[in-house]
């Protein structure tokens, strides 16, 4: 069983990668409580969601956070033939100049906490009424004097079934 003061720190701080499940990446996903709206950043949900892209389209967001920090997304997307699109984006979230303390209390100056995605994909025809994509992400997080970096891939697929104007 893990101590009280473990569990107590990994609530505290957070999760790795939890700002990617706490944001949105357009105004678009905001408005619709979450869930994927497609376009350019259903890059970020289901790359398979990049289907069906009438045109090149680009998305961005900055958000103010209470803390001071900020959030910024950008995607951009582009039709590359019947239900096959490519895709890119960024996510980045962080905060500049907030005050390192140590154990005893005692001031020692500014860090920064800056966490970053980066995606690349795209999406493919895979049946008549299916489609995948896939994406590779590349995550990192800075916080004062520490570094990381992941790196994930992600496959997803679409299924849906079109309707023609004279079932209706």
């Amino acid at each position: 069983l893990p101590s009280p003061a473990l569990a107590g720190s990994v609530t505290g701080g957070g999760y790795p990668g939890e700002y990617l499940t706490l944001y949105a990446p357009s105004a678009a996903t905001l408005a619709l409580g979450g869930t994927s709206g497609g376009g350019a950043a259903a890059l970020y949900f289901n790359p398979a969601g990049l289907a069906g892209l009438p045109s090149k389209e680009f998305s961005f967001m900055k958000s103010s956070l209470m803390s001071g920090g900020s959030y910024i997304s950008a995607f951009f997307a582009f039709p590359a033939g019947l239900r096959k699109s490519y895709a890119a984006g960024f996510v980045s979230c962080g905060i500049d100049g907030a005050e390192w303390v140590d154990s005893f209390g005692v001031a020692r100056g500014n860090f920064s906490d800056r966490k970053q995605a980066y995606f690349l994909g795209m999406s493919f025809p895979a049946g008549k009424y299916m489609t995948g994509g896939a994406s590779l992400k590349v995550v990192s997080q800075e916080i004062h004097t520490y570094s990381a970096v992941g790196y994930g891939i992600d496959i997803g697929f679409s299924y849906k079934k079109i309707r023609s104007r004279e079932n209706l």
